[in-house]
């Protein structure tokens, strides 16, 4: 059976976002994995430190939107991607 289309997963100059989960270069020192509700949990430095969550601060939701490189920002503002 088909798949379908790939719904809420895309890929811009900064971050990859799939479903309610972005991970992405929040500055040049830091790659970040964060929730859209907020919550960061987990920071990777370029020194080789991992920093764990749950935090608030390096959320790459505060990273403005790129433009869309590969897959589909579709169906991203709906409250379940598994309605």
């Amino acid at each position: 059976e088909a798949l379908g289309e790939p719904t809420c997963a895309y890929l811009t100059d900064t971050y990859l976002q799939i479903g309610d989960w972005r991970v992405g270069a929040y500055d040049a020192s830091h790659l970040s994995v964060s929730h859209r509700l907020g919550q960061t949990s987990m920071i990777y430095r370029t020194t080789g430190t991992i920093h764990r969550g749950p935090r608030t601060d390096f959320n790459t939701w505060t990273l403005p939107e790129g433009e869309v490189l590969l897959g589909s920002n579709e169906g991203c503002g709906s409250s379940s991607l598994f309605a």
